[in-house]
């Protein structure tokens, strides 16, 4: 189902998950037969874990389509955001992304990917299948081996699997995407399926979403009972469990114990840790102390606009804005530390 409303909704799941030819047939019926079994017997993992990366298949299939000497540039992005407060404050942000290339004949190396490209050569360990990266080598394009590592690896990391960056490893969900309860509830009120005159409705749905339910049928009565109660006296309240309800079945699976922090996106840095992973100012280069950080947030996005109303976000910055967090002031911290894509305070 979350497979249904990605960017990739319409790639047949063959395209991804079965190689080329015989062999890549072969190699998914008999993965399949694997997976059967366990299905027979109910005797895997609730939330399934991945054992081990192996993602030079996938990255063969996903470069039929996205190869790596395009150059894309400069892509811009509209955000739309509503506070959690008794009148939905609506934020956007206007913003461009600076997504580069990686082939230096077609386009400079730069932006995001950078990390995936001809010129430079990025290694990493991560104990934990991508959720953190302790230590990361980087080998540039005059042949120089820079290393740096968090402060508590001590590891020899002859002792670890050293991994080669791909493009799998940022864009980690290309097509079963996981919405945060935050983020879905944003998209329904800005497409005006959740009525943003309702007071507080912003939290009240995240609320409902978001509550430690044993089922699907567990998690629609209670919603649909504890939203009535919050709305008793409003004809919109239908319209709302319906959307709330719809939100939950799309993105929720309380028997899989799975949602979006099961399976966190590594795009960015809002809900997970995704690019801070690496670029969190704590990787130091042993000798040189060089560390390993986005110098500052226009690095890989540039702020155009940003406001609640149209007079704001028409006025446009060719040299980019500084960041406002508009219902506190802004610290140097991971987004993600605060935005864990379900917090009351978001």
């Amino acid at each position: 189902m979350t497979y249904q409303h990605s960017n990739h909704a319409k790639v047949a799941s063959s395209e991804c998950h079965v190689g080329a030819g015989a062999t890549g047939y072969i190699e998914a019926k008999v993965g399949g037969m694997r997976q059967l079994y366990h299905e027979v017997v109910g005797d895997f993992n609730r939330p399934i874990k991945l054992l081990e990366r192996d993602h030079g298949p996938t990255q063969e299939r996903c470069e039929k389509c996205h190869w790596l000497e395009k150059y894309t540039g400069t892509v811009e992005k509209t955000y739309r955001y509503h506070l959690a407060d008794e009148e939905n404050t609506p934020w956007t942000i206007r913003m461009q992304i600076n997504v580069g290339g990686g082939d230096p004949v077609n386009g400079p190396v730069d932006g995001a990917h950078w990390h995936r490209n001809i010129a430079n050569h990025v290694e990493f360990i991560s104990p934990d299948n991508g959720k953190t990266i302790p230590w990361v080598r980087l080998t540039d394009a005059d042949g120089k081996i820079t290393e740096f590592k968090s402060p508590d690896f001590t590891d020899n990391p002859a002792d670890h699997k050293i991994e080669t960056m791909g493009c799998m490893d940022c864009h980690n969900r290309p097509a079963h995407q996981f919405a945060s309860a935050n983020d879905a509830v944003d998209r329904a009120m800005t497409q005006g399926r959740i009525d943003p005159e309702m007071s507080w409705v912003k939290m009240k749905a995240v609320e409902a979403l978001t509550q430690p339910y044993a089922d699907r049928d567990e998690a629609q009565k209670q919603i649909d009972a504890y939203l009535r109660a919050e709305y008793p006296d409003d004809k919109r309240v239908d319209g709302l469990v319906n959307e709330v309800k719809s939100i939950y079945s799309l993105n929720f699976f309380p028997e899989m114990k799975t949602d979006w922090r099961t399976y966190p996106d590594h795009r960015g840095h809002k809900n997970s840790a995704g690019c801070f992973r690496c670029h969190d100012g704590n990787h130091k280069a042993e000798k040189t102390e060089k560390i390993l950080k986005a110098s500052d947030c226009t690095s890989c996005h540039t702020i155009v606009a940003q406001g609640s109303t149209s007079e704001e976000l028409n006025k446009l910055s060719g040299q980019g804005l500084d960041f406002l967090h508009i219902d506190s002031e802004y610290e140097d911290y991971d987004c993600s530390d605060c935005h864990t894509g379900g917090n009351q305070e978001e």
